[in-house]
């Protein structure tokens, strides 16, 4: 594990930008590392399952159900 500075990520077709105030690094997070359990994972991997915080972009064909700016 390490801590690094990232690029501002852009959201992509479907998907909430949030900016993260609080994050959890639980056991699944450590798992990955060794045997991934979640599809799609791939090292190097930014770990952080559980997250909260405030939607800050919508990315293309995010939809209707997608929560507003600003929402928490």
């Amino acid at each position: 594990m390490a801590v690094e500075d990232l690029a501002e990520p852009v959201p992509h077709a479907g998907e909430v930008l949030i900016e993260v105030r609080a994050c959890g690094l639980n056991r699944l997070d450590l798992l990955q590392r060794e045997a991934p359990l979640v599809r799609g994972f791939s090292l190097p991997h930014v770990a952080g399952m559980d997250v909260a915080g405030v939607v800050v972009a919508h990315g293309n064909e995010v939809g209707d159900a997608a929560p507003p700016l600003g929402a928490a």
